[in-house]
């Protein structure tokens, strides 16, 4: 409630005291229109926002989402209120001073959006902030797992993730890119990086020509900064990859509606193939979308052969790892780590970050598909108040039948809600077999339905334009956040590496699971590692250099111990070391 607050209530005053001191250049409105009129407002009332969330940042150094702060800090909340108030009320001030100086030109504007260089631009500077960050050497232990395999043989990596809980594809890419550049941790987070990167040039491409300059920033600005793309965009993991193959066969099936070419229908399945043996629930996205194809059959019957055709070569190209798939479901279905079911709540704010997102891609989605069935539509009269000239009409009286653009957009829906329904329902019925995370691989096709919702809706660049704004201005401020979390655990782990130094002939003990498990590899590949639960059992070794990197500090009982059974202990360093515990690290040296 607070928040609604802080940023309705300046809003609204700034609404009311413009229309009053600008009421006096009435002459002016009549000259603008309604589009120009909107767009000056809602750039003050975004000049409004964005100024008092800066100045109240920076006086009280917060680097989080701004909405999390108003709800915590009741000082934060006032204070963020009062500036904009009184910038609200400052602001019509000025600009009725200045306005024979100064004027917004909306045709100005549309030159510039449909400026290629631009959109590139503004595309490479968002594609830098995710780039600058896969220069660090902090892993945990899912992505060692992926640095393990990627190490492997191809017939051992099979193996494997035969007897793992996901497909081989990112694995084997990611072994690709190992053998091609080498073993730097730079190359591992390409793997994410790369997909991430298509989608940006697709959107740049294709979405701009297929759709408009409108989709491919929102697009572009929702696969940069929202708060799992800053994730997974860099993660040694197979998520942005599956994301990649969901979002082409999404495309694909738009292109397959609209012009109905045979290679359409082929990167389509390719597409899915590929979302398949990356990610399972990445499966079940694109099994949805194959509905779409039923509606191609009720288009047109001579595409029945199409149909048909796509299907057999789906599960026939699927067909070698069916059984490996069956075998992962039994294994997950009777023995699984996770412990907690995802609501549904948690899984649509993972999507979107935040509630008026929601809200917005929910209000967007609704009023095209009014649109789109001619149900409602809007129309511009005479009048000369700013938020007067607007008329609204309603038809039910028709019939309505779903255009083929309607029926793609609910697809998309329908793959989201399905991937989340199927996963929440298995959990329910089984065990708790599905995190939020798994729903990373539909992220691009919905910032795909969000922006082409948007573009196809009456006053587009308004819309736009305050989504984009509130988007950058919510999440940057998350990013930077994260950025210098990386950076701070990167030192540590440079610190850990360079104090912590075993000779080649010495072993490596942990109770630090994660860490004996995947990552010693990694960091020590000179080095034997292993995971024990007892610092004695590293004493029964045969090893004269023991190296032990513990979770907590050894008590002096336990290093006396140890040293009358003939070892020294030393104590050599404390820190993190990728993004695991906190560890303690000791030298066992034997005494001869």
């Amino acid at each position: 409630m607070i928040v609604i607050l802080c940023f309705l209530s300046p809003a609204v005053l700034l609404m009311v005291i413009r229309n009053r001191i600008l009421e006096s250049r009435i002459l002016q409105f009549k000259e603008k229109s309604l589009v120009s009129l909107i767009c000056e407002y809602c750039l003050a009332n975004l000049f409004l926002n964005l100024t008092a969330i800066l100045i109240t940042c920076v006086v009280f150094r917060h680097t989080g989402p701004v909405e999390e702060a108003m709800q915590q800090y009741t000082d934060f909340a006032l204070h963020y209120l009062m500036l904009s108030i009184a910038i609200a009320i400052i602001e019509p001030l000025v600009e009725n001073m200045v306005r024979f100086h100064l004027s917004f030109n909306i045709k100005k504007l549309e030159i510039s959006i449909q400026k290629d260089w631009l959109l590139y631009g503004y595309a490479f500077i968002l594609f830098v902030l995710n780039f600058i960050r896969i220069f660090d050497n902090t892993f945990w232990g899912d992505e060692g797992f992926t640095i393990r395999l990627a190490k492997m043989s191809v017939k051992q990596m099979t193996e494997t993730t035969a007897g793992d809980v996901h497909p081989p594809l990112y694995y084997l890419f990611a072994r690709l890119l190992y053998r091609i550049f080498g073993n730097f941790g730079w190359v591992y987070h390409l793997s994410a990086l790369i997909p991430y990167t298509i989608i940006i040039i697709l959107a740049c491409t294709i979405i701009k020509k297929q759709f408009n300059t409108i989709t491919a920033i929102v697009l572009i600005t929702m696969s940069s900064i929202m708060k799992g793309a800053v994730i997974y965009n860099v993660e040694v993991r197979m998520y942005a990859l599956a994301a990649m193959f969901v979002f082409i066969a999404y495309i694909e099936l738009y292109k397959i509606i609209n012009r109905n070419k045979i290679i359409d229908w082929i990167i389509f399945c390719i597409a899915s193939l590929g979302a398949a043996y990356t990610h399972y629930y990445a499966l079940i996205s694109v099994a949805f979308l194959y509905l779409m194809l039923l509606f191609m059959i009720r288009k047109n019957k001579r595409n029945l052969k199409r149909v048909i055709g796509s299907y057999v070569i789906t599960v026939l190209g699927y067909a070698p790892w069916l059984m490996v798939l069956v075998n992962s479901f039994l294994k997950t279905s009777s023995d699984w780590w996770l412990g907690n079911i995802p609501t549904i709540n948690e899984c649509m704010l993972f999507v979107w970050d935040y509630k008026w997102v929601e809200l917005v891609f929910a209000i967007c989605v609704f009023m095209f598909i009014l649109y789109q069935e001619n149900i409602i539509c809007i129309e511009k009269t005479n009048r000369v108040r700013m938020f007067d000239r607007i008329n609204v009409i309603v038809n039910l009286s028709q019939n309505v039948h779903m255009t083929d653009d309607v029926v793609w957009i609910v697809l998309g829906l329908v793959s989201l809600c399905g991937t989340m329904a199927v996963g929440v329902g298995l959990s329910y019925i089984l065990r708790p077999i599905f995190i939020t995370r798994y729903l990373f691989p539909t992220s691009a096709m919905m910032y795909l339905v969000f922006g082409y919702c948007i573009s196809k809706m009456k006053l587009r660049k308004i819309w736009a334009l305050g989504v984009l704004l509130l988007l950058l201005g919510s999440n940057i401020p998350t990013y930077f956040n994260v950025y210098k979390e990386d950076n701070m655990l990167n030192k540590e782990s440079i610190a850990f590496l360079s104090a912590v130094i075993p000779s080649d002939e010495a072993v490596i003990y942990t109770n630090n699971v994660h860490l004996g498990w995947t990552l010693l590899e990694y960091y020590y590949p000179n080095n034997q590692g292993e995971y024990i639960s007892n610092i004695f059992e590293s004493l029964t070794s045969k090893y004269d250099e023991i190296w032990v990197i513990w979770t907590y500090e050894l008590e002096e009982n336990t290093q006396i111990e140890i040293s009358k059974k003939g070892y020294k202990v030393e104590k050599v360093y404390t820190g993190y070391l990728g993004f695991d515990e906190y560890d303690y690290v000791y030298k066992i040296k034997k005494v001869f």
